[in-house]
């Protein structure tokens, strides 16, 4: 059974993944964005020179995009690179994708992203459900991102009449994210264990000096070794959830730099449309349960956008 140590995971020193790794097991940050999702800045030569020094692995879980994980891949002679991607779908339910080779990684992104993404890059036009089916069909290992997110991002924290169905279909549940609240991992956690999945860690970072932030540690000299022990939750996952503070300010940094590269690319009014529709759902339920001191909050981090 996978086991969680909250600890900080910069304090263990590089020599002991190096060891790991000598023997078989590999300490990867299962959800990392690089410079290829809209709203991060970490280049990819410094997410994979740090992967260098520090000794651990990495999947480059880009929003609906592989060209992070394509050329990441090129390394993985010397650097453990799962590819794979992150989707946000029309129900706003994120899932993160995991292929055990680029070719199936390529293929789903050409035949069945792409098309969605002509549509709207943000959120796919498509159930959580059916994309799920999809990415079946091209072997991926289906991993559930932040179940309980901040706001509505979590797939726990919107309404999916097939919810049942959905559960039969994901094989991993991330429930160690760097970048969430420590009490919303702690409820997905006890989630997935009343589920009996298989969970994860990943820093979700946006910011190279953030990979690393949560790690998940299996044994694995290969992609599909890994994942395997993985989805047998036979792994442990180690790290801690970023200070409240330094990550509300992160937060804003990247939602701005969200919108400024979607209105670079002409879709800046789409972008306002689908987040104005996540804010509104959002207000709904902060009325409803009377949460204080959040309206501050959602004017500073969506009432200065205008295109």
């Amino acid at each position: 059974m996978a086991q969680v140590f909250y600890t900080r995971s910069r304090f263990i020193p590089s020599f002991m993944f190096k060891l790991l790794k000598g023997i078989g097991f590999q300490a990867v940050d299962m959800h990392f964005h690089t410079e290829y999702s809209l709203d991060a800045v970490s280049s990819l030569s410094s997410v994979l020179a740090k992967c260098t020094q520090r000794g651990y692995g990495v999947a480059i879980t880009d929003h609906n995009e592989i060209r992070g994980a394509v050329k990441a891949w090129k390394q993985r002679r010397t650097i453990f690179v799962i590819p794979g991607m992150e989707t946000s779908t029309s129900e706003g339910a994120h899932m993160l994708y995991y292929f055990y080779d680029l070719d199936l990684c390529k293929q789903f992104y050409t035949n069945v992203i792409v098309p969605l993404k002509k549509k709207n890059p943000f959120f796919l036009p498509i159930s959580v459900q059916e994309l799920m089916d999809k990415a079946h069909a091209y072997n991926a290992v289906s991993c559930v991102a932040h179940p309980y997110g901040v706001g509505r991002i979590g797939i726990k924290k919107i309404k999916l009449a097939h919810m049942a169905n959905v559960v039969k279909k994901f094989q991993l549940a991330e429930t160690l994210n760097g970048s969430n609240l420590k009490k919303l991992n702690r409820k997905a956690s006890l989630w997935a264990h009343r589920l009996n999945k298989g969970i994860v860690a990943g820093s979700d970072g946006h910011l190279t000096k953030e990979l690393g932030n949560a790690l998940t540690i299996a044994y694995g000299y290969d992609v599909e070794s890994y994942l395997h022990s993985v989805v047998k939750q036979r792994s442990i996952l180690v790290g801690r959830e970023t200070n409240v503070f330094i990550n509300a300010v992160r937060q804003f940094s990247k939602e701005k730099k969200y919108f400024h590269d979607a209105r670079a690319i002409g879709l800046g009014t789409l972008w306002v449309e689908d987040h104005l529709n996540e804010l509104r759902q959002l207000e709904r339920k902060i009325a409803k349960h009377r949460i204080p001191g959040y309206s501050n909050y959602l004017k500073l981090r969506f009432g200065g956008y205008n295109d």
